[in-house]
């Protein structure tokens, strides 16, 4: 189911018989970590830890977003499932949450409270929930709203600029952003 589920760009390959077996304890597991280890949710974040010597800026920033709303919304059905089955494999849990989810929130927390030193972005009164309310903002978006039980017609694309530039406003200390 994972990686029927799974948002790849290439068509899987139909099982050669059914039933379809169950595969070999460990291998989803290691699917899923090797899924997670390709994934480059934000190029643009990973390479803000490695600049010197130069602040941030609004249009960092919204690449950065943009980039997680892409790749969210790229996966959005892999994303559901595995958060969906989390309860029921604990170890799948464990990988998604610690190499996906808190990863992602210990990454954007690091950037908000270095663009927060450097003075690029407004000061909030706690990090991590503003990176947690800027993750869960991308996720509703990208990946939860095309299940809601009532959806409101919207634009993708809109939806994603206009997620983004609030974001970005919200935090941003350009003027112009």
């Amino acid at each position: 189911v994972v990686l029927r589920s799974a948002d790849v760009p290439r068509p899987i390959a139909l099982p050669p018989s059914l039933p379809v077996r169950t595969p070999a304890s460990g291998r989803t597991l290691r699917w899923v970590k090797d899924w997670l280890a390709e994934q480059q949710a934000s190029p643009t974040l990973r390479a803000a830890f490695r600049r010197r010597g130069r602040d941030g800026d609004a249009g960092e920033l919204t690449r950065i977003l943009s980039e997680l709303y892409e790749a969210m919304a790229r996966n959005r059905t892999g994303i559901k499932l595995v958060d969906r089955c989390a309860v029921e494999y604990p170890a799948l849990a464990k990988v998604w949450f610690t190499q996906g989810r808190e990863a992602l929130l210990i990454q954007l927390t690091q950037y908000l409270e270095q663009g927060i030193r450097a003075g690029s972005l407004r000061p909030v009164p706690d990090p991590v929930v503003a990176a947690q309310l800027m993750i869960e903002t991308l996720v509703f978006w990208a990946v939860h709203r095309h299940w809601d039980p009532s959806p409101q017609p919207v634009d993708p694309r809109v939806a994603q600029d206009t997620v983004v530039q609030m974001l970005v406003r919200a935090l941003s200390n350009d003027v112009h952003a």
